[in-house]
């Protein structure tokens, strides 16, 4: 009966009517977004995010009636479904599929005695395994994967280092267990601007779809909302979503969870004008341009360096690469450098790169006690040692903050809106910090984060030195070696 149904019907939204016996009455939104999963199934290979706030019913559509017609149809297929918290994927999403499928005798009879939620077959082969966020996906191949719901709660959301957990999980755990024209369906309510859902989008190759679903409708809605219709008035009426945006607020988590629409909540970021359009995954290093290393000196938690280019004829800065490592030394980041640049510059000695050109903190000219050495004079010693043509461009003190500040934040985005630095989705560490930085009550760069700030404060010294935004104080010298 349920193969029958199924092949009967083209969307699960006309398949969980049709063995409900009408009972099951999809809410407008979900009719619409159940076709759209439909055609990117039978298609293959599909690709669809599904961004809606909570307690809307976009679970009950993405992450069981989507598997139970996918099954029903395919029943030698298998499914994948993760979401944050083993007890929440599979007690929950795995049980009830289960449940569902034993009821019409379609569960594999031998193992339905003590049969597991999270990982269970039908009786032609195929099958469900429902794993929380950031477990294991061992031995287990699928035709569809969904993702449900992958962040606990705002605390998590804020997190970078969570943020990119989730993203490396997703891309070496997750998505690496799709079978050939497998489909992925990412469900979620966003909570944060730089979240899973901007990193498919925008740092991924596939080509992702996107279905934003707000709570009240804002304009060009993808369903044909008018302005201010509730998404799901059965549920959630228009009155009932102003009173809560009015508690709430009308930006920040509303706008975040209840209208799909995250931005940074402080109006204190450093960096404010950076944003998705500083990111290019297609940037690659000109060898006919000189290579920049800028540099910021830390014990704890170690050095940090970029790797990049200026452009002087756009006036645009380039960073394809950053060093760094927990107790990363001088040395050591020279050694890192050298591994990485040398399939990009075969031979490393007189071939591409004019000259290399390093930037930094000043506090790197200070002689260690007893010597006659500091950092600068020994990254010019190693230059040396292996042939380079170098130069050292520091300044003889820091300029002031506010002026680094300002020279990366002209950068990032003039006043005519012209973008002038470009960052590779690689360099997570400078990523973390435009994106995360905010002012202290000091007015200065908050760096409770020790793993934070020392990657922009880096390149701040290289954006300063070539692009510098005075502020009326006298500015520090730069001395070139």
């Amino acid at each position: 009966m349920l193969h029958d149904t199924a092949l009967g019907v083209d969307s699960p939204d006309r398949f969980a009517q049709m063995i409900s016996g009408r009972r099951w009455r999809p809410l407008m939104y979900q009719r619409i977004l159940g076709r759209k999963i439909g055609g990117l199934l039978l298609a293959g290979g599909g690709r669809l995010i599904v961004n809606a706030p909570p307690r809307h019913g976009k679970s009950e559509m993405t992450t069981f009636w989507t598997p139970a017609w996918f099954l029903s149809r395919e029943p030698k297929r298998r499914v994948i479904i993760s979401a944050y918290g083993a007890e929440l994927a599979s007690g929950k999403f795995g049980r009830d599929l289960r449940n569902f499928f034993a009821a019409f005798g379609h569960v594999d009879m031998p193992r339905r005695k003590g049969l597991s939620a999270h990982r269970w077959h039908t009786a032609a082969g195929g099958g469900v395994l429902a794993v929380g966020v950031g477990g294991p996906i061992t031995g287990f191949g699928a035709d569809l994967l969904i993702l449900d719901d992958p962040v606990k709660n705002w605390e998590e959301a804020r997190s970078a280092r969570k943020r990119e957990r989730l993203i490396e999980w997703f891309m070496t755990t997750f998505y690496t267990r799709g079978e050939p024209n497998a489909s992925i369906v990412v469900t979620m309510t966003r909570w944060h601007e730089d979240d899973l859902t901007n990193w498919l989008l925008t740092r991924h190759g596939d080509p992702w779809e996107l279905m934003r679903l707000p709570a009240l409708a804002d304009g060009d809605d993808m369903i044909g909302r008018p302005i201010g219709a509730a998404l799901a008035p059965s549920r959630y009426g228009t009155g009932a979503l102003l009173a809560m945006r009015h508690a709430m607020g009308e930006a920040g988590t509303w706008q975040a969870m209840f209208q799909q629409q995250p931005v940074h909540t402080s109006a204190a970021r450093v960096y404010e004008n950076f944003g998705n359009h500083n990111v290019d995954p297609k940037l690659e290093l000109d060898i006919n341009l000189p290579l920049h290393l800028s540099l910021d000196f830390n014990i704890v938690p170690g050095m940090h360096g970029c790797v990049g280019q200026f452009d002087t004829d756009a006036q645009r800065f380039t960073v394809r690469h950053v060093l760094f490592g927990q107790g990363l030394t001088v040395r050591g980041l020279l050694d890192q450098l050298a591994q990485w640049l040398g399939p990009r510059r075969p031979g490393l000695d007189r071939t591409g790169f004019p000259v290399l050109e390093v930037f930094g903190d000043a506090a790197g000219n200070q002689r260690w006690a007893g010597t006659s050495e500091s950092c600068y004079h020994l990254i010019g010693q190693w230059m040396h040692h292996h042939g380079w043509p170098h130069r050292l461009r520091v300044p003889a003190r820091n300029p002031p903050i506010r002026e680094r500040v300002d020279a990366m934040n002209a950068a990032l985005k003039d006043l005519d809106g012209q973008v002038r630095y470009l960052i590779h989705p690689t360099c997570k560490p400078l990523l973390a910090d435009l994106a995360e930085l905010t002012w202290d009550l000091s007015g200065r760069p908050a760096k409770s984060d020790v793993l934070r700030s020392h990657a922009s404060d880096a390149e701040s010294y290289r954006v300063w030195c070539l692009r510098p935004i005075r502020t009326g104080r006298p500015s520090a010298g730069k001395v070139d070696f």
